[in-house]
């Protein structure tokens, strides 16, 4: 027998030439910003604003709790009625704006100036009608001429008596222009915390 012959050979495929990878560009590092001076810290919830105008300056600064300016009653946020409102405005038993306080159930009236401490046992109402209107979920306004010294240093004291917040953390929820609240005024609502704390 005669030894069988080997088929011939395919030719041997070449290879195509390996395929370069391509570089994405690499992208430079962004460098940590530099830490800046320690602030309040800042609430992301609060405060909560529903008008900027300078005679209404509504926001909430709390559950259950808003502060504003003189026509800060007459704004309905949400379209709600104010379950009470404590007016700090003016030196008059005359509300200046007595329409505005229609279908308020409640009414709070401790008129003093401006850049003056508060009067006696007024902060110890507004915190029993805090209190109150909370109890009830229901909403009450504090509110001045600006909404930025009388209303914000009551809504101060009520946040560091009732929900505990530190004093940055409550200023920052109230704090809507340097130099406001007044010195005086915000210092008698720190006096009346640090009474009613101790």
């Amino acid at each position: 027998m005669a030894p069988r012959k080997k088929p011939p050979s395919k030719p041997a495929k070449k290879k195509a030439p390996a395929r370069a990878k391509k570089k994405t560009p690499t992208r430079a590092k962004k460098k940590a910003p530099a830490k800046a001076k320690k602030k309040a810290p800042a609430s992301p919830r609060w405060p909560r604003w529903a008008a900027r105008q300078e005679d209404v300056n509504l926001r909430a600064v709390a559950p259950g709790i808003h502060v504003g300016a003189e026509l800060a009653p007459g704004y309905r946020p949400g379209g709600r009625h104010w379950y009470a409102a404590v007016d700090l405005y003016g030196e008059s038993d005359n509300p200046p704006r007595a329409p505005l306080y229609q279908g308020i159930p409640i009414m709070l009236r401790f008129p003093f100036y401006d850049g003056a401490t508060f009067p006696a046992g007024c902060l110890d109402a507004i915190m029993a009608l805090t209190m109150h209107a909370r109890s009830k979920r229901k909403t009450i306004l504090i509110h001045c001429q600006a909404g930025l010294s009388r209303s914000a240093s009551a809504a101060y004291a009520m946040l560091r008596v009732l929900d505990g917040l530190s004093h940055d953390e409550a200023l920052a929820r109230v704090k809507v222009k340097r130099g406001w609240p007044m010195l005086v005024t915000i210092r008698s609502a720190r006096r009346w915390v640090r009474i009613e704390n101790s």
